[in-house]
């Protein structure tokens, strides 16, 4: 049996005393409960992206001489609107007694004062792994996916605003459309939408419209009948439509008669660009997409990308049982002047590589840098030059089939390298005849 299932809950111990977290952490152990620590709120974010929490132990000051507990108040709110099921116990010396109450007004679920009674800090802990169980138990995940990590992480602003729209998205029932370039992560912000709705105790159900055949995709979403399909299977949960670009006009019926049904899903979409629902009848693109919510590319929360890089080293390297290495100043200065076009699903990619290539003491400027070898398995050739012909539709052409070629005819890939949609893609392979 795991740990977390053995133990008494699992504690994240948040405090920028060395001391304190020792004490506390020897403390709790003792009382079977499961410990981690982190010296700031943003060690935090990534301790929480790495594992669950059932509670948070939150210190509310992080600076020397610091009384007003801004930073502690900061991180409980950001906490609850990335998780509102979260439940986080905040301590505070006596001074703080105004502050404490100002944290339990703003959600925080009991407070402690330093130097705490042991017998105190253990008996608020296991109400509070109580409470969190209670709240699990009414359909919440019990485990915060690896999938959000890449969304939880971040302190940028651009991170912070996506943290708050989603839980603010995840309180209504409106239908959602998430926009944003390939690899940003619409599909785990649908996800998160899902986890903190009402609905969190139904499916989550997910359909690539870009993979469908279009007139497979009435079939697929409302079964042969009209009756069944997933729209059927996700009733009392979520329905994610993903790349909705391709949605075709065949099953536009079908939508609208789901807007009208007094039993049905959650309606989340994503899509490259606002403009892809454009083409929808009013009705059905205001039905679909009532909400919109924009999540953003990497080079937008560039202060995020050292936070990430080390997240998936350490997820990666984890299966082998040795610690992650750490990555050298080239390496980081390397991450952070990157473009990104493949955003956070490169930057994973890139890091597991590292992981599982690198022969240095640490992840070096070569470890993170792309590889992209050609057929001949030499290094990647610069792109074809279109030459003196100008005529758009042949040059377009030539970049497909070049993308194509050099990709295998992986379309994901040649897409990513190209900086469009598969979608997008399929539609320039058939206009090309490629």
């Amino acid at each position: 049996m795991a740990e977390s299932d053995q133990s008494a809950g699992r504690i994240l111990f948040v405090d920028d005393d060395a001391d304190v977290l020792k004490a506390g952490e020897l403390l709790l152990r003792r009382h079977g409960f499961a410990v981690r620590t982190a010296a700031h709120p943003d060690a935090m974010w990534t301790a929480l992206a790495e594992a669950p929490a059932d509670v948070v132990l939150l210190d509310l000051n992080f600076r020397a001489g610091a009384r007003s507990g801004e930073e502690g108040l900061d991180s409980l709110r950001r906490l609850l609107a990335a998780d509102p099921d979260a439940v986080v116990v905040v301590v505070t010396g006596h001074s703080g007694i105004g502050i404490a109450v100002s944290a339990m007004r703003q959600g925080a679920g009991d407070f402690v004062m330093k130097p705490w009674s042991n017998d105190r800090l253990v008996a608020v802990l296991q109400d509070a792994v109580a409470l969190r169980r209670r709240r699990l138990a009414g359909g919440r995940r019990a485990d915060a996916p690896d999938a959000d990590a890449a969304l939880m992480l971040g302190v940028s602003p651009a991170a912070e605003r996506l943290r708050g729209r989603i839980a603010r998205a995840a309180a209504t029932e409106a239908g959602v459309l998430l926009v944003g370039e390939p690899g940003v992560g619409k599909s785990l912000a649908a996800r998160m939408i899902h986890a903190g709705s009402a609905r969190r105790g139904g499916p989550f159900v997910s359909l690539d419209l870009s993979t469908v055949a279009p007139g497979d995709q009435p079939s697929r979403l409302f079964g042969d009948g009209g009756d069944g399909g997933l729209a059927a299977e996700g009733r009392e949960g979520s329905l994610y439509l993903k790349s909705v670009a391709a949605l075709d006009a065949r099953a536009w019926p079908g939508l609208l008669s789901l807007l009208d049904a007094a039993e049905r899903p959650r309606l989340l979409l994503s899509a490259s660009e606002a403009a892809d629902v454009e083409r929808l009848p009013d009705r059905l693109r205001f039905g679909l997409a009532g909400l919109q919510i924009a999540v953003p590319p990497l080079r937008s929360r560039r202060s995020d990308i050292l936070a990430l890089a080390e997240f998936f080293a350490r997820r990666a390297a984890a299966p082998s049982g040795r610690p992650a290495k750490r990555f050298s100043p080239e390496a980081e200065e390397s991450l952070l002047a990157a473009p990104w076009p493949g955003n956070v699903r490169e930057l994973q990619a890139r890091i597991d590589q590292a992981v599982l290539l690198s022969e240095h003491d640490v992840y070096g400027l070569d470890d993170v840098q792309p590889v992209r070898p050609d057929a001949s398995g030499g290094a990647e050739a610069a792109p074809s030059q279109p030459g003196d012909d100008l005529n758009l539709d042949r040059a377009e052409r030539l970049w497909v089939e070049t993308a194509l070629k050099r990709r295998a005819f992986n379309i994901s890939h040649a897409a990513l390298d190209l900086g469009i949609t598969r979608a997008a893609l399929y539609r320039r392979m058939e206009k090309y005849g490629l």
